[in-house]
């Protein structure tokens, strides 16, 4: 009995460190490649779509006649929008975008989940404990890069190197067959 007791609180105590993460992950790129498929086969209408103009200098940049489709995403204002096409005019580049109703409310859930598990609610009045503040920075989402730089030196032989760079040159001057040419 206590074996399974301690195997299921594991178990809980494992999905509250990554398994929401990973469900999340998942609901969020299910959605993603749903709404892509819904805008490849233009399932949309132009007046849900929003403009986006960013200043975009390219030197020899020609202008595109028309919008062409292109796929990506974007967050905004915590909306998440993602691409329908694309044109590139003036110096600008032109986005149209759609909202993506459901990537925004995963995020929203997400969010609210994460502050639930983790006590983060507004508790007006109460001063945290350093312990607490402490165990929610650490179980936060952490994402830690590390960066490892190897510097060496290539090893040559300095008295070959000199030998070859002090050859003896023939003359300073090297003579023309003939005068040059009159302008």
């Amino acid at each position: 009995m206590r074996k399974t007791t301690a195997i299921l609180l594991l178990l809980i105590h494992a999905y509250n460190l990554i398994g929401y993460h990973a469900l999340f992950a998942f609901l969020q790129k299910k959605s993603t490649s749903h709404i892509i498929s819904k805008l490849d086969r233009g399932h949309y209408t132009d007046q849900d779509l929003i403009e986006v103009k960013i200043p975009y200098k390219l030197l020899y940049a020609s202008n595109w006649p028309r919008y062409e489709r292109y796929d990506g995403e974007m967050e905004r204002n915590g909306i998440h929008y993602n691409y329908v096409k694309r044109k590139f005019a003036n110096d600008t580049l032109y986005l149209m975008c759609i909202p993506n109703k459901e990537n925004t409310n995963l995020a929203f859930a997400k969010n609210k989940y994460f502050n639930n598990i983790n006590d983060a609610a507004d508790q007006a009045g109460k001063k945290e404990k350093p312990a607490s503040r402490a165990i929610k920075a650490f179980s936060a989402e952490y994402n830690h890069a590390v960066a490892a730089f190897t510097f060496s030196a290539p090893c040559r032989d300095i008295h070959s190197e000199r030998d070859r760079s002090h050859s003896k040159l023939s003359g300073c001057f090297l003579a023309t067959p003939n005068e040059p040419p009159r302008a």
